[in-house]
């Protein structure tokens, strides 16, 4: 029996078994400004410092196109044990294994009982 290409309903729910749970690897970082030597502020280097690096996974939830703006937002689902959370709002979250890189703003951290979630938020013109 066939309906659409499956050949049981029970064959769809052994296709999903097989898609990872985490299947992407995504890093949480904050960049650190440090001032030149002699005080200059415009001297000065940035500096990338690394918070969590974790695997993941990424569903887009929101996308608007108002006024030559696109504003992107995606939900990213990672692993927690239940200790503290180091991943907080304003870090950046990155992730260059998804369809098109994704380097984006942390706006909310949540932990659910299935892991950690957070919403990351971006534009462009």
């Amino acid at each position: 029996m066939s309906f659409n290409g499956l050949q049981k309903e029970t064959d769809m729910y052994m296709r999903l078994r097989k898609v990872p749970e985490y299947g992407f690897q995504g890093t949480f970082y904050m960049s650190e400004w440090k001032g030149g030597d002699d005080g200059d502020q415009l001297s000065g280097t940035e500096t990338e410092v690394i918070v969590l690096e974790t695997k993941c996974d990424i569903q887009e939830t929101k996308r608007s196109f108002q006024s030559g703006t696109i504003t992107q937002g995606f939900t990213v689902y990672f692993p927690w044990n239940g200790s503290e959370i180091p991943v907080r709002d304003g870090m950046r979250f990155r992730c260059n294994d998804f369809h098109v890189p994704v380097d984006m703003l942390v706006s909310g951290v949540f932990p659910t009982h299935f892991g950690c979630l957070t919403y990351i938020e971006g534009s462009g013109i």
